[in-house]
């Protein structure tokens, strides 16, 4: 829900957004008018590219710099950017710009099918199967082989196979490059160095004729690459970070309806009944696939949970506490801070990702009052017997009488303190805890673990990226945290992260003998702090 003067804000951005996002294939198809669609594809992906550069370095991020990543960004690139940029400008030859925006909205039906096909969708329930279908009778609805004024062409084709390149692009994507350590944004800025790379080596192919310069398309390109392709992306992480992935989802559901009537407003198209029926039945398709059945909380719960094997045994347990997390908290709450997308996942902000051309998949970080402390309580346990020697208690001095709600409670009440835990697919799997400390200005990172089979899919990074959110939130300028010698993961999250070592030595570890490591990070204001959350397609 959004309310009040933030409430009012946050609509205008979200208009913008859709505004932006639905107008691609106007400005596309204005663009056309003097130029060819090598070359509208060409200065697309260039202007795109330069705007998220700048947002990368004024984030203070780099660019990858090994091989690995920049082969896996070349092939991502060549499926969400050069190819299907290509694909949409070639067929709004022909077609008309509020029937492309229409059939980009199939890519959704696209990235399922694909699923199946490669076996990542197993037992696909009923409703999510006749939502592929509906998908697609609604798209052959709009092409209406059957009449002569149907749509089926060669321009049309190539809007479907633009989409569902977006689908291959994004099963790619979340194999290879996401969740791999680098910065999204920079990744995003990267994969559309490499479009620009890829789509002026089709010059030959129909980009090398005269270009035509009328004001009207120079000015619908420019549009196209600096607002309709790079702008929009920070616009994206800010209104996910800000509003959560249910505000964020709305847009992705508006984009081929701005683009059908801008395209009936601006360039005069017709409203033809036939291809607003085909897009109420895609878009309920869509919806109809993006069904996921809730499973009710268990009615018992165990007392003594088994932790010695991590979370195994646990998670009877959180699916019902997790029902339960407080609403009331100011941070965190229905506030999903990073998103991770694994090939054929569908989850909540998928809705908005697939529908607009984005990859994704919901990595949801909440707030916590002591009203969950058995939440908390649960994933404190799992730790102390996962890492024993990497925090300073132990697991035996939270267990028996310690073992207490009373005391549970009281650490979920430390004056000013920000606790919060990570979800992936509605389970816990992380935690972490802000709190401030006796130095004007600093704060400090503690607490902080994940899962072992939730490590490696961005989960610490989110955690940590929401505690420095906090911080700024409090005015602080500095956020420290201490790390056990010799753990490199833990060195290596905090580093790519921004953090390096001070030289001060930490607390004594629990084994008596070594001492932690002071890290530290300045927090700059937070519009240098661009949400790291998305790969994917710079642009619709």
């Amino acid at each position: 829900m959004i309310s009040g003067g933030h409430g009012t804000l946050a609509w205008v951005r979200m208009s913008v957004l859709a505004l932006l996002w639905g107008s691609t294939f106007l400005w596309i198809k204005l663009a056309l008018n003097g130029l060819s669609p090598a070359q509208v594809t060409l200065t697309r992906c260039a202007l795109g590219a330069g705007v998220l550069i700048v947002l990368c370095y004024s984030a203070r991020q780099r660019l990858p710099r090994d091989r690995a990543t920049w082969s896996h960004i070349i092939v991502a690139a060549f499926f969400c950017n050069a190819l299907p940029f290509a694909l949409f400008s070639i067929g709004e030859q022909t077609v008309d710009s509020g029937v492309a925006g229409v059939l980009n909205a199939t890519t959704p039906l696209w990235s399922l099918l694909i699923g199946i096909a490669i076996g990542t969708e197993r037992g696909l329930h009923p409703t999510r199967l006749s939502g592929l279908l509906l998908g697609f009778a609604g798209t052959l609805l709009i092409f209406a082989p059957w009449q002569q004024t149907g749509l089926a062409s060669w321009g049309s084709l190539a809007i479907l196979a633009a989409a569902a390149s977006y689908a291959v692009a994004f099963a790619y994507m979340g194999r290879e490059l996401v969740g791999k350590g680098t910065a999204t944004i920079a990744l995003s800025a990267a994969q559309l160095i490499a479009a620009t790379g890829l789509s002026a080596l089709a010059l030959p192919a129909g980009g090398l004729v005269p270009v035509h310069a009328n004001p009207s398309a120079l000015i619908a390109v420019a549009i196209l690459g600096i607002f309709a392709t790079g702008t929009t992306f920070y616009l994206t992480y800010r209104l996910i970070a800000d509003e959560g992935a249910t505000n964020a989802a709305t847009v992705g559901y508006l984009l081929p309806v701005v683009s059908v009537v801008l395209g009936a407003i601006v360039l005069d198209e017709e409203l033809n009944l036939r291809v607003i029926a085909g897009m109420v039945v895609v878009l309920a398709g869509v919806g109809m696939t993006r069904w996921r059945k809730r499973k009710p909380p268990p009615v018992a719960e165990s007392k003594q949970p088994d932790v010695r094997t991590g979370l195994s045994g646990l998670l009877p347990i959180q699916r019902a506490h997790v029902a339960a997390l407080s609403p009331n908290v100011r941070f965190g709450v229905d506030r999903p801070v990073h998103v991770r997308r694994d090939a054929g996942a569908n989850e909540t902000l998928s809705r908005l990702a697939e529908t607009s051309g984005m990859l994704a998949g919901v990595i949801e970080v909440r707030g916590l009052s002591p009203d969950d402390w058995a939440v908390w309580r649960v994933l404190r346990l799992a730790a102390l017997a996962e890492a024993p020697d990497a925090f300073g208690s132990q697991l035996a001095d939270w267990q028996g009488e310690g073992d207490r709600e009373d005391r549970w409670r009281s650490r979920l009440s430390i004056p000013g303190s920000y606790n919060i835990v990570a979800l992936l697919d509605d389970q816990p799997v992380g935690m972490a805890s802000g709190v401030p400390t006796t130095d004007d200005g600093v704060v400090e990172l503690i607490s902080m673990w994940v899962a072992p089979t939730a490590r490696g899919r961005g989960v610490g990074d989110a955690l940590v990226r929401e505690v420095e959110r906090w911080g700024r939130d409090v005015g602080a300028r500095v956020l420290r945290l201490d790390v056990a010698e010799g753990n490199r993961a833990a060195s290596g999250l905090y580093q790519r992260n921004g953090f390096g070592y001070t030289g001060e030595q930490g607390e004594l570890m629990a084994d008596g003998i070594r001492r932690e490591r002071v890290m530290a990070k300045q927090l700059h204001p937070r519009l240098t702090d661009a949400p790291e959350n998305i790969v994917g397609r710079s642009g619709w």
